[in-house]
């Protein structure tokens, strides 16, 4: 029997999810503990100001709702 489940999500959460995983790896690749090391630069340099701009925000943004379709099998 399939239900609507609504999820309230914000940007923010999605934003820092994106900028702390381009942070991170991009600081484990230019410290050759993780591959991609001709790309660190560029991670380094979106993930930061992302990370840090999103922090800024994150308290300040409304979340909106994901409607999904959910079946039980």
């Amino acid at each position: 029997m399939p239900c609507s489940v609504a999820v309230q999500v914000s940007f923010g959460v999605i934003g820092l999810g994106v900028g702390d995983t381009l942070l991170l790896y991009g600081f484990g690749a230019y410290f050759n503990l993780l591959p991609g090391s001709e790309w660190s630069a560029l991670m380094l340099t979106y993930g930061f100001p992302l990370t840090i701009i999103v922090m800024a925000l994150k308290a300040r943004t409304l979340p909106f709702q994901i409607s999904y379709l959910k079946t039980y099998s």
